[in-house]
């Protein structure tokens, strides 16, 4: 997402913008310019206000929710003869990769049931105090990873970011941003200003990505950052593009 201490201008100048950077950490731009920080501690939503807004935005998250172990021994069956991916749910648990929560190419319902046990017992030993939510399971699936978010800007509004995943935004910083509200071609603009778009129309015989669909995810978001101004910032990462769609494998909403 945007670094707290930088700012990005946009300048419209017909169907295009211009992105121009300032680093209020140095004396390059005029303090005259230099935005408001706003001094609040954003929360995590909770799973189910997350997931009803999304829903409401006709976007919905990959996989299904068990509320508690016995949940998961009901629906785990479902999932018996793929690989899954595992993911703790809770309000406590803001970064799941790097607080072990989780697990990835799961196959079978007794090894998805210990992963539930091993998760569980461990956040408990580490955190606590946690409330845990349930656990989200979700089929692997293929495709290329892209990143949507917002950041409400206290003077420019709600901002909209797009991205490859993986190297890509964290090494090229290979990103797109809009302030909302913007439409469908202003999106696909976006997709088009990265390196990441020739990934997505697919190489050496691939089959190209659902730009639509991905389209569709981008509109909704500049959309909701309207419609819900409690919102204070929203990642949509990963969003798994393959032909067959775009799929919202997870989304954190701060407020």
């Amino acid at each position: 997402m945007i670094q707290e201490n930088h700012v990005f201008f946009f300048f419209k100048q017909k169907t295009a913008y211009e992105i121009k950077e300032c680093d209020w950490s140095s004396d390059v731009c005029s303090s005259d310019l230099k935005p408001k920080i706003v001094d609040e501690t954003l929360v995590q939503m909770p799973f189910d206000q997350t997931t009803k807004i999304l829903n409401s935005s006709n976007l919905n998250l990959l996989g299904e929710l068990a509320v508690d172990r016995e949940d998961l021994e009901k629906k785990a069956d479902k999932f018996k003869d793929m690989k899954v991916a595992m993911k703790i749910i809770s309000s406590d648990v803001v970064h799941k990769s790097d607080q072990g929560a989780v697990r990835v190419n799961v196959e079978g319902v007794e090894d998805i049931l210990a992963v539930w046990d091993e998760m569980t017992e461990s956040l408990y030993e580490s955190m606590s105090s946690i409330e845990i939510e349930g656990i989200l399971i979700q089929p692997m699936i293929e495709g290329k990873e892209v990143i949507v978010g917002m950041k409400r800007d206290e003077v420019f509004g709600p901002m909209v970011v797009f991205g490859m995943g993986g190297v890509f935004v964290e090494v090229f910083k290979d990103v797109a941003m809009r302030v909302a509200p913007f439409d469908r071609e202003e999106a696909f603009d976006m997709i088009q200003e990265t390196k990441g778009y020739a990934l997505l129309q697919g190489m050496r015989g691939e089959k190209s990505a659902d730009i639509s669909g991905l389209l569709d995810v981008i509109t909704s978001i500049s959309k909701m950052s309207l419609e819900h101004p409690e919102i204070k910032e929203l990642d949509l990462n990963p969003v798994i593009v393959n032909e067959e769609g775009a799929h919202v494998v997870d989304a954190r909403f701060m407020k």
